[in-house]
C-alpha cells in the first residue's frame, strides 16, 4: 500500500474502470503486509478497491477469476477477499509488528484461537492450489505467546490437519517453519506434488515424517532454517531439541520421489548440530529409485564437502598447535643468532612436527599449556597492577603530607617495584582511594607499565613450555617467576629474550597464516575429487585420506627425510602410518561413521 498521490489516483482510476465494467481482470496478484485498524480511515480508496474486486470476484466462477495473495495477517481476510477464488496464498507472519498491527483477530496468551482462525480461513479456500506458511520463531518473531506444548492444542491441531487433508486442489505445500508446535507434522493431502519443509524441527517431528508415505509427492526439498537463532534458541521442550544429527531415521516410507534436495551440510555454518537426521540422504535414495543422477551428484557433493571440511578443521588445528611449538623453537634460535627465517625452512620444521611430533610433550599438551599460561598471565598481571597502584597511592600520600616537591615518575616506578618484590603480599586487599582502575594509575609511569607487560609475557612463554612438558600448573610459582624477573628488570639478557620472543611471534604468525591459506586453497580440488569417489560408491577410509594429506605435506612443504628418497613406497607408507595414528587418536569415531556411510551409499 502506497501513500503518494500518484498511487492514490491510480487506485481511484482502477476502481472507476471496475465499476463501469471496462476492467475485467482474470487474475489479481496482491501483496499486503499488515492491515491495521487505522488503515480503514487513512486509506479508504485502497479498501474500496479491495471491496470492489471482491464484488467483481463474486460474479465470476473459479475458472474465470483467481487471486494470488501474499499477506502477513489472517484477520480481515474474509472481509476484503472472495476466499473461494484464492488459488495461491503465501502467509508470512514473521514481521515485527507495530502497536496497532495485528495478525490474528484474537490477541491472547494461547495459540488455540489462532489455530482455530487459521483453520476456519483455510477451510474456505476450496480452490487453493499453492500454500506457503512462514512463521519465524527466532528472535525476530514477535509472537512468542505461541510457545505451548502439543498436548495443550491437540484437538485444534487435529482439526487443522483435517482441513489440509480435505484440500482437493492443493499441489504445492511449503512449510518454511513449523505450524505452532515443532512436533506437529502436517500430513500433505494426496494431491500435493511439490513439498518443501524447513525450520527447527523436533525428534518426534522427524519420526512422523519418516513414517509418512507422502503418496503423490514427486519433489521434496528440505530447507535449512532461515534464522540461526532458531537453532541456538529453540522453543518448547529442550529435550526434544538435541542436535538433529544425533538422530538416525533408519528408513523412510516415501517411495515415489523423482527429485530430492536437502542441503544437509552447510558451507558456512558448521556448528555440529545440523538440521537434518544424519542418514536422511541415504534413506531417501535407498527407497526412491526414480531419483535422477543429478540428485545423486548433489548428495555426493554435500558429503564430500562435509568430509573435507572435517579434515581441514583437524589439519588446521594441528598447524595452529604446531605454531605454539614453533614460537618456542624460533625464540631459542633468535637467542642463539642461528636464524633461517625463510618460509621453506619453516615448512620443513612444521612438517616434521606434524609427522613425528614435538620433542617436548605433544601437540595436545602444548594446546593445554598455552591455556593455563594465558590464564595465569592475566590473573598475575591484574594482581601486580593492583599492588603497584596501592604502593603508588601510599607514596603519593606521604608526599602530600610532607609537602614535598613532585616526585619523578621513574623514581616512583623503581621504588614501587622494589617494594613489591620485597613484600609481594602487601596491598592484596582493600580498595584504591582514588577510585581509578589500577591499570589507569600505573599507566602514567611508562617504564613500570612496560616492565610488568614484558615480564609477564616472558613468564607466559616460559610456562607454556613447562606445562607442555607435563609440569603441573601452579599459579603461585608463576607469580614468583614474574616477580623475580621484575626484581632484575631492566637487564640486557632479559631485553634480548623479549626481542627474540617478539620477532619469533611475528614470524610464526605470518608463516602459519600462509600454510593455512595453502590448505584452504586446496579445498575445492579435494571436494571435487571426493565427490567423484562418493558418486561412484567408492570406499573412503581414514588411511586413504591421511595418505592424501601426507602427499600434500611432502609436496607443499618440500619435506625430505634425511638421506632417504621420498619416492620409496616403504617410506611413504611409514609416514602415512605415523599420521594415521595421530589422526585416529581424535577421530576414530568420525572415521567409523564415514566408513558406514560410504558402505550404505555403495549399496544404493
Amino acid at each position: 500500500m502506497f501513500y503518494n498521490t500518484v498511487h492514490v489516483e491510480f487506485r481511484k482510476q482502477l476502481e472507476r474502470l471496475l465499476d463501469i465494467g471496462q476492467l475485467a481482470p482474470t487474475t489479481v496478484i496482491a501483496d499486503i503486509s499488515v492491515l491495521n485498524d487505522e488503515g480503514r480511515d487513512c486509506y479508504p480508496d485502497t479498501l474500496r478497491l479491495l471491496q470492489g474486486l471482491k464484488k467483481y470476484s463474486e460474479t465470476k466462477s473459479p475458472g474465470e477469476f483467481s487471486v494470488q495473495l501474499r499477506t502477513g495477517f489472517i484477520r480481515l481476510l474474509p472481509e476484503y477477499f472472495d476466499l473461494p477464488k484464492i488459488t495461491k496464498y503465501e502467509l508470512v507472519v514473521a514481521y515485527k509488528l507495530g502497536p496497532n498491527e495485528k495478525i490474528w483477530s484474537v490477541d491472547g496468551p494461547s495459540a488455540k484461537e489462532h489455530i482455530k482462525e487459521l483453520t476456519n480461513v483455510l477451510a474456505q479456500l476450496v480452490n487453493l492450489q499453492w500454500f506457503s506458511w512462514d512463521s519465524h520463531t527466532g528472535k525476530y518473531y514477535n509472537d512468542r505467546r505461541t510457545r505451548f506444548k502439543l498436548s495443550e492444542g491437540r484437538q485444534e491441531l487435529e482439526k487443522l490437519q483435517t482441513t489440509f487433508t480435505n484440500m482437493r486442489h492443493l499441489k504445492t505445500l511449503i512449510c518454511k517453519n513449523h505450524f505452532f508446535d515443532p512436533s506437529f507434522f502436517v500430513v500433505p493431502p494426496p494431491t500435493v506434488k511439490v513439498l518443501e519443509l524447513g525450520g527447527l524441527l523436533s525428534f518426534s517431528w522427524w519420526r512422523k515424517f519418516a513414517a509418512c508415505p507422502l503418496t503423490s509427492v514427486e519433489l521434496l526439498e528440505i530447507r535449512k532454517p532461515e534464522s540461526r537463532h532458531e537453532i541456538e534458541d529453540p522453543i518448547g521442550d529442550r529435550d526434544e531439541f538435541k542436535p538433529i544429527n544425533e538422530l538416525v531415521l533408519g528408513d523412510v516410507a516415501v517411495t515415489g520421489l523423482r527429485d530430492f534436495n536437502a542441503k544437509q551440510h552447510d558451507y558456512w555454518s558448521r556448528r555440529g548440530n545440523g538440521y537434518c537426521p544424519i542418514d536422511l540422504n541415504e534413506c531417501i535414495l535407498r527407497r526412491n529409485k526414480k531419483i535422477g543422477p543429478n540428485t545423486f551428484k548433489a548428495i555426493a557433493t554435500s558429503r564430500a564437502i562435509d568430509f573435507i571440511y572435517q579434515w581441514e578443521r583437524s589439519f588446521v588445528r594441528k598447524i595452529k598447535a604446531c605454531s605454539l611449538v614453533l614460537r618456542d623453537i624460533y625464540t631459542r634460535k633468535f637467542n642463539k643468532r642461528d636464524i633461517d627465517e625463510s618460509l621453506p625452512a619453516f615448512k620443513k620444521i612444521c612438517a616434521k612436527i606434524i609427522i613425528e611430533g614435538p620433542k617436548i610433550g605433544s601437540l595436545e599438551t602444548w594446546e593445554v599449556g598455552i591455556k593455563h599460561a594465558w590464564k595465569f598471565a592475566i590473573d598475575c598481571q591484574d594482581t601486580i597492577h593492583y599492588r603497584l597502584a596501592w604502593y603508588m597511592e601510599m607514596i603519593q600520600k606521604d608526599q602530600n603530607s610532607a609537602n614535598r616537591d613532585e616526585l619523578d615518575d621513574e623514581m616512583v616506578s623503581r621504588e614501587c617495584l622494589q617494594m613489591l618484590v620485597r613484600n609481594p603480599e602487601f596491598g592484596n586487599s582493600g580498595t584504591l582511594g582514588t577510585g581509578r582502575e589500577p591499570s589507569e594509575t600505573i599507566q602514567h609511569c611508562g617504564r613500570m607499565w612496560e616492565a610488568v607487560h614484558r615480564c609477564v609475557g616472558m613468564a607466559r612463554h616460559e610456562y607454556t613450555r613447562r606445562f607442555a612438558n607435563y609440569e603441573p600448573p601452579n599459579e603461585k610459582k608463576f607469580m614468583r617467576t614474574c616477580l623475580k624477573m621484575l626484581s632484575r628488570w631492566p637487564n640486557l639478557k632479559d631485553a634480548r629474550k623479549w626481542e627474540a620472543k617478539t620477532r619469533a611471534g611475528g614470524l610464526v604468525f605470518g608463516h602459519t597464516n600462509t600454510l593455512i591459506q595453502d590448505v584452504q586453497l586446496s579445498r575445492s580440488a579435494l571436494i571435487n575429487e571426493y565427490t567423484e569417489k562418493f558418486f561412484k560408491g567408492e570406499e573412503v577410509e581414514m588411511e586413504s585420506v591421511t595418505n592424501q594429506w601426507v602427499r600434500r605435506l611432502a609436496e607443499a612443504f618440500n619435506y625430505l627425510l634425511p638421506r632417504i628418497a621420498l619416492q620409496d613406497s616403504t617410506i611413504v607408507l611409514l609416514v602415512a602410518r605415523r599420521l594415521v595414528s595421530s589422526y585416529l587418536a581424535r577421530a576414530e569415531g568420525l572415521g567409523q561413521y564415514f566408513y558406514r556411510r560410504s558402505k550404505t551409499f555403495q549399496e544404493i
